[in-house]
């Protein structure tokens, strides 16, 4: 799950430390230090914001259709071999050594409520919102296409988290929606980067016009 981070700046940076610190105590100590647990353990958020997990995918469903844990299913359908997430699993398989690791990004797992220790008090809550059917619609696509609210966004074009033709599309389903799309920035390009704000800001009152 670290892989999540791969969608913002100096991800890979972050990450590749701590695998380096990581293979460095298995050479070293034939263990993994308390300094690098600790450094992974804070790396992820799940316990101390537990919202995100449980309303991750369910903030998503519309017309009456439920998530039913729509990554676990994609994974376990498509992908169980390659991200195999139990290394007990992956070492008596006999691959411990020779397969390789594969990250997870922006997904939540029905296994995180037990993982997690601040997740399993709201492991039935979570299930009842992956189960829950009484979903409406999220838009309405014809009163979009009507807008008359200035709007501008960016479109992130390497983002790792949001589809770029899904958002073209999305784009272009909103009348007079002035979209700036850009490969310079990752997902978190807003907090990264004040550039970012400015030239929206600059883009919806009319000072940039070479789209």
């Amino acid at each position: 799950q670290l892989g999540i981070s791969f969608g913002f700046t100096g991800g890979f940076d972050s990450v590749h430390l701590l695998v380096f610190h990581a293979a460095n105590d298995l050479e070293t100590l034939g263990r993994l230090s308390t300094h690098t647990l600790t450094a992974i353990a804070s790396s992820q958020s799940f316990d101390s914001n537990p919202l995100y997990c449980i309303m991750h995918e369910a903030i998503y469903c519309q017309k009456g259709t439920p998530s039913l844990w729509s990554a676990h299913r994609v994974r376990e359908t498509c992908f169980a071999a390659e991200f195999e997430h139990s290394w007990d699993r992956i070492v008596a398989s006999g691959e411990g050594d020779s397969s390789p690791v594969y990250f997870t990004g922006e997904s939540v797992y029905p296994w995180m409520l037990d993982d997690y220790a601040e997740l399993r008090r709201l492991k039935n809550v979570a299930q009842g919102l992956a189960e829950y059917t009484g979903w409406g619609q999220l838009y309405d696509v014809d009163v979009l296409a009507k807008n008359t609210v200035p709007v501008a966004g960016v479109s992130y074009y390497n983002d790792m988290f949001v589809d770029f033709y899904l958002s073209e599309k999305t784009a272009l389903a909103i009348k007079g929606f002035r979209q700036w799309v850009t490969n310079e920035f990752h997902h978190n390009g807003l907090r990264a980067d004040s550039r970012v704000m400015t030239y929206l800001v600059n883009l919806l009152r009319g000072d940039i016009t070479d789209l």
